[in-house]
């Protein structure tokens, strides 16, 4: 919502008269999503990833900021790791095992931004953004040959 008034306000080209000018863009505005909707193939659905973003298959894709060097899984969770892609997948199960590297936000296919709290914990509590309407379905990828079990967020 804060994001369409945003835009909004930005076409006002006259200063003069805004609101005649806010109304002219609303309406044309309406009319082309109109005409979307009503011939979906009207419209180019090409996603431009922002830099440093890496696309992950299945209109997902990891956003920055990201750790600037992977790094092991430690402790309990890097033995959980192990034993799981080994009895899965034949990995081998001996340290130091794959690494891992934080990334900070997940691009989800509705265009929705998921935040990771490995990134918001580091904010103000005033900058943390709120989650809502959440949902966790279980994803199975392809990566180099090997099928691999996740969660997926949905919105």
């Amino acid at each position: 919502m804060e994001r369409t008034v945003r835009d909004l306000v930005s076409e006002i080209r006259l200063h003069s008269c805004p609101f005649a000018n806010l109304a002219q863009h609303t309406l044309l505005c309406a009319q082309v999503n109109s005409i979307q909707g009503m011939v979906p193939g009207l419209q180019k659905d090409i996603l431009k990833l922002p830099h440093g973003a890496q696309d992950i298959g299945d209109s997902y894709a990891l956003l920055r900021a990201c750790e600037r060097y992977p790094h092991a899984a430690e402790g309990l969770h890097a033995i959980h790791i192990r034993e799981y892609l080994y009895k899965n997948y034949g990995y081998p199960s001996e340290p130091p095992g794959p690494k891992f590297q934080k990334w900070g936000q997940l691009l989800l296919p509705n265009r929705q931004i998921a935040q990771c709290s490995w990134k918001e914990s580091q904010q103000s509590s005033q900058d943390v953004h709120q989650a809502r309407c959440v949902k966790v379905c279980e994803l199975i990828l392809k990566l180099r040959g090997c099928l691999l079990r996740m969660a997926q967020i949905t919105g």
